[in-house]
């Protein structure tokens, strides 16, 4: 838990905007999935968000984040 209320809420802002971009940039993957462009963005979305996590100490979310991160890598 990020005791900063400030910190909190900036992480939960910034990492709602990752899941979402990155939500979107899979569902348009199922379309397209020879998509190069799209892949490396899906992938910098969740590298964004687990490194975001793991300065925050918050292994519950980099965790999935990394096994996203390596499955589309």
């Amino acid at each position: 838990m990020i005791e900063d209320a400030k910190l909190r809420e900036l992480f939960k802002a910034e990492s709602e905007e990752h899941l979402q971009h990155l939500d979107d940039a899979l569902l348009r993957l199922e379309k397209t999935p020879a998509d190069q462009a799209l892949l490396e963005e899906a992938f910098r979305e969740a590298h964004s968000l687990k490194g975001a996590a793991r300065m925050l100490s918050l292994a519950g979310i980099q965790t999935p984040a990394h096994r996203i991160e390596e499955g589309l890598n």
